[in-house]
């Protein structure tokens, strides 16, 4: 698996994405290849085009991200960008915002997996 981590855009007081880093750590140890990209400080315009190249640059197969209900649309548009660079890319989705709502987020999101709860736990497994 070469797998791209996305922090989405946040227009509300951007933190540092503990989580990502925490899960990057995790997955580098058991030999997964894990790219990070943080959309935090960076225009929306500029979005599709640093996902794309990322995502080609890497050869990317499988795409995570996450966030808060506040972030829905943000977490939407990252991983339609993500489906325009490659066409069949696995998506994945975790975070408060699938946890608190799983089977809506997960089919509004049209995501290939979702990681309930805490995503250290679940990859370990």
């Amino acid at each position: 698996m070469n797998l791209l981590l996305i922090n989405p855009h946040i227009e509300y007081a951007p933190l540092f994405p503990i989580g990502l880093a925490y899960l990057s750590s995790l997955l580098k140890r058991q030999g997964v290849q894990v790219h990070c990209l943080d959309l935090c400080f960076i225009r929306k315009e500029q979005h599709q085009e640093l996902i794309r190249d990322k995502i080609v640059a890497e050869n990317i197969d499988t795409v995570g991200i996450g966030g808060l209900s506040r972030n829905f649309f943000n977490i939407k548009d990252a991983l339609n960008h993500a489906r325009k660079a490659r066409p069949g890319i696995r998506t994945l989705i975790g975070g408060a915002l699938f946890s608190t709502e799983p089977e809506l987020v997960f089919n509004e999101l049209g995501a290939d997996f979702g990681i309930f709860g805490e995503a250290e736990e679940a990859v370990s497994e």
